[in-house]
């Protein structure tokens, strides 16, 4: 399937059709604050098969080049509940870049 960029495909489509206003807000539930001391990212959220009240998450640095080479290589699974501290640790040999559970 192709699609031609330069194509005005909403032509006929009044401005009301397309443009909706809706207040859109956010509000903090819960924080989930990486165990280790230096700055990573999150890399990858799982929730748990069966019901909302665990996530495993993958912590790393995806520019390889630029992570230290005494970088923590541990991940960890919350409980959505307690968020003050996880509920296990997955450490490995090398960047946890993505994780999943097995359903």
């Amino acid at each position: 399937n192709t699609m031609d960029l330069f194509e005005d495909y909403f032509a006929d489509a009044e401005e009301a059709d397309i443009v909706q206003t809706e207040i859109l807000n956010a509000r903090t539930l819960a924080l989930f604050k990486d165990q280790v001391e230096d700055t990573r990212s999150v890399s990858r959220l799982s929730w748990h098969p069966e019901g909302p009240t665990r996530i495993a998450a993958s912590y790393s640095v995806l520019r390889f080049q630029k992570m230290a080479d005494d970088m923590p290589k541990v991940s960890f699974i919350w409980d959505v509940q307690n968020p003050n501290e996880p509920v296990s640790e997955l450490r490995t040999v090398s960047p946890l870049i993505c994780c999943s559970y097995q359903p």
